[in-house]
């Protein structure tokens, strides 16, 4: 009996980022050139690519304004999201840290202070709480200064609704299909760069990656004061550490490539909110020509 021919795969699985990475990254098989063939040093051989992922993007001589005005715009973006959570992981948590730290030395000062009411303790108690409110003043200064830096990455929104505008502006004058059909390099189109918001499958874009870092600003300014100041909750040290511990954690801003718990390119792919930093450098490394 003759051999059934192999199924074709859906048009959806063809055009998916995940077989094209796949296939990108796939060796090619070998085979003897035949007699005759010109040799593969030979000027006149047809050159292989760069790198494997070239021979499935579309070549330089192809590209459009938008696509080099949309590279430019993921490249800044990759760069302020970088420069956003260094900020907060490098500088933040440290001075975070301190001030947790300062408070349980308070604590400890003041239950002394309790078991002993001689004045020459108490004297001794105040000469050691200077110093440490000192600390905690020059960590409250710090990471207020951290905040303001946070802010200043709030270019990052500048730059998706960048890429928002160059979506609208691309797909005048009748052009829909080049940013709803037609993909930019290999896979993806101009829509999955810039533009998706609640689909489960495409939830990578700018806009909604912008969103993160603008919440997780905003919930850094409402934990620095919880921090640092003073409180009458009966348990403050616990209370601190659970500032503290939702400092580091920040959970509306994904796991991305900073942290050594970071989602490998595979599972951060496939988590239904699996919009991070990390996973867009990915699929810009596959995606976009030139990176």
């Amino acid at each position: 009996m003759p051999k059934r021919a192999p199924s074709t795969p859906s048009k959806k699985a063809a055009n998916s980022p995940f077989v094209k990475l796949a296939e990108n990254t796939a060796l090619p098989e070998r085979t003897p050139p035949r007699q005759g063939s010109s040799n593969a040093n030979s000027p006149r051989a047809t050159p292989s690519p760069r790198d494997s992922h070239d021979a499935f993007l579309l070549p330089r001589s192809g590209e459009q304004t938008y696509h080099r005005r949309l590279r430019s715009l993921l490249q800044e973006f990759l760069k302020e999201a970088v420069a956003w959570e260094e900020t907060h992981t490098l500088d933040g948590i440290r001075w975070a840290s301190e001030a947790k730290q300062i408070w349980e030395e308070v604590d400890g000062l003041r239950r002394s202070e309790h078991l002993t009411s001689h004045a020459r303790d108490d004297e001794c108690t105040r000469g050691s709480l200077i110093p440490l409110l000192q600390n905690l003043e020059q960590a409250t200064s710090q990471l207020y200064q951290v905040l303001e830096r946070l802010k200043l990455s709030s270019r990052i929104n500048a730059i998706a609704e960048a890429g928002k505008e160059l979506l609208k502006e691309t797909a005048q004058n009748g052009r829909e299909q080049l940013v709803f059909e037609k993909p930019l390099w290999a896979t993806w189109t101009m829509n999955q760069f810039c533009a998706y918001y609640s689909s489960a499958d495409l939830a990578r874009a700018l806009s909604n990656l912008a969103l993160q870092y603008t919440v997780s600003t905003v919930e850094v300014e409402a934990l620095i004061p919880q921090l640092c100041d003073p409180s009458d909750d009966h348990d403050l040290l616990g209370q601190k550490r659970k500032n503290l511990e939702q400092f580091v954690r920040l959970p509306h801003l994904h796991p991305s490539g900073l942290s050594s718990t970071a989602p490998a390119f595979a599972s951060d792919a496939s988590l239904r909110s699996g919009a991070s930093r990390h996973f867009l450098e990915n699929v810009c490394e596959v995606e976009v020509r030139g990176w």
